[in-house]
C-alpha cells in the first residue's frame, strides 16, 4: 500500500469515528448503571446511619451498628472504585480504615473523625442525585438521537395527519425529514457529551474515594513517632534490666555470702578427743558391755574429757582402739545382744 492510496482513502470523522468508539459506549453503561447503583448505595448506608443515631441512646446499641456500616461503606466504596476502574480506564487509589481497637467505643470515635470515612459516605449519599442527573441526561441524548435520526423511516408506518415528536408536528415528509437531521446531529455530538459527563464522574469519585490529600505524610509522621515510642520503651525496659541485674542480684550475692560465712563455724567438725569410754569385759561373753551414760546398748559413744558425752556421730568403723581394751574375740567389736528362740531379730537402726 502506497502513501498516494493512503491520502485517496476517505477520511472518517472524528465525530463519526468517535461515536462508534468503544470508550463511548463504555461511558455510556457507566453513566446509565449511575442511578441504579447510587440508589442502592445510598439506601444502605442512609439506613445505617439513621439506624447507628436511633439506637445509640438504648445501651449505646449504636455503635456496633455504626461499625458495621463503616464496613459496608468501605466495601461498597471498594466496587464502585472497580466498577470506574472497569468501565471507565480510571484507576483510583484507596483510602484505608483506621487500625482496629479492642474498646468499641474509641474506635467508634476514630471512625467518626476520620477524613477518610467521611468522604466515602458523602460520596455515597451525594451519589443518588448525581447519577440521577448523569443517567438522565445519557438516555436523553441516545434515546432522542437514535429516534429523531429513524423518524423518516418510522414515517411510513406512523399516521399522515397527527404525528408529532415531543409536541413537535412531524406529519409532513419535510419535518421527518429535518428531525432526522437533527437527530443526526445530536448522536455525533453525544459522544462529547458523554466523554465530559464520565471525567466529571470519575473525578469526583477520586474526590471522595481516592486517597486523603496530605494523609501519606501525616501517615509517615505518625509511623516515625509510634517507632520512636516503640525504642524509648525498649531502652526503658533494657536499662530496668541492667539495673536489676546489677543492684538486686549483687546485693543478693553479698548477703547469701555473708549468711554462709555467718553459719560456718557452726556447723564445723566437732572437736575430737583422745579420751574414749573404757569397759571391762565380764565373766559373760554374750552380755554387751557397759556404755557410758546416755548411750544405747551396742553402741559405744565417745565421752568428753569433763566426763559428758558428746552428740552421736554417724556409726562408722571406730578409730583405732587399743588392744587391751577388747578381748580378742572381741576385736571386730562386741558380739550382737542375745535373742529369745523363737522370735525374729533385725539389725538396730
Amino acid at each position: 500500500m502506497t502513501a498516494a492510496s493512503v491520502q485517496a482513502r476517505p477520511r472518517v470523522p472524528d465525530a463519526v469515528r468517535a461515536l462508534g468508539a468503544p470508550a463511548t459506549w463504555l461511558a455510556a453503561a457507566h453513566l446509565l448503571l449511575d442511578v441504579v447503583v447510587a440508589f442502592g448505595t445510598a439506601a444502605l448506608v442512609g439506613f445505617g446511619l439513621v439506624a447507628s443515631v436511633l439506637l445509640f441512646p438504648l445501651g449505646l446499641l449504636g455503635v456496633p451498628v455504626w461499625l458495621l456500616t463503616t464496613r459496608v461503606s468501605a466495601l461498597l466504596a471498594r466496587l464502585e472504585r472497580w466498577r470506574v476502574g472497569a468501565l471507565l480506564g480510571e484507576e483510583i487509589g484507596a483510602e484505608p480504615l483506621p487500625p482496629g481497637d479492642r474498646n468499641i467505643l474509641r474506635y467508634g470515635g476514630t471512625l467518626l473523625r476520620d477524613q477518610g470515612v467521611r468522604r466515602r459516605i458523602g460520596h455515597q449519599l451525594l451519589a443518588f442525585p448525581v447519577g440521577l442527573l448523569t443517567s438522565t441526561i445519557t438516555y436523553t441524548l441516545l434515546s432522542a438521537g437514535v429516534t429523531l435520526l429513524l423518524l423518516p423511516v418510522l414515517g411510513i408506518w406512523l399516521p399522515t395527519s397527527d404525528a408529532a415528536f415531543y409536541g413537535v408536528d412531524v406529519s409532513g415528509f419535510g419535518s421527518r425529514l429535518a428531525a432526522g437531521v437533527l437527530g443526526a446531529l445530536l448522536l455525533l455530538a453525544t459522544p462529547w457529551v458523554l466523554r465530559r459527563l464520565a471525567d466529571a464522574d470519575a473525578l469526583f469519585a477520586r474526590a471522595l474515594l481516592g486517597p486523603v490529600p496530605g494523609s501519606l505524610t501525616a501517615r509517615v509522621g505518625e509511623l516515625e513517632r509510634s517507632r520512636a515510642r516503640v525504642v524509648d520503651s525498649v531502652e526503658a525496659e533494657r536499662r530496668r534490666i541492667e539495673r536489676d541485674l546489677h543492684d538486686g542480684t549483687q546485693q543478693q550475692l553479698v548477703s547469701l555470702a555473708m549468711t554462709l560465712g555467718r553459719a560456718n563455724p557452726a556447723t564445723g567438725p566437732p572437736p575430737r578427743t583422745s579420751a574414749t569410754c573404757s569397759t571391762t569385759p565380764t565373766s559373760r561373753p554374750r552380755t554387751p558391755s557397759p556404755t557410758c551414760a546416755g548411750s544405747s546398748a551396742g553402741s559405744p559413744r565417745r565421752c568428753s574429757p569433763t566426763g559428758g558425752s558428746t552428740p552421736r556421730s554417724p556409726p562408722s568403723r571406730p578409730a583405732a582402739r587399743s588392744r587391751s581394751t577388747w578381748p580378742s574375740r572381741w576385736r571386730n567389736g562386741p558380739p550382737p545382744p542375745s535373742r529369745p528362740s523363737g522370735t525374729s531379730w533385725s539389725p538396730r537402726r
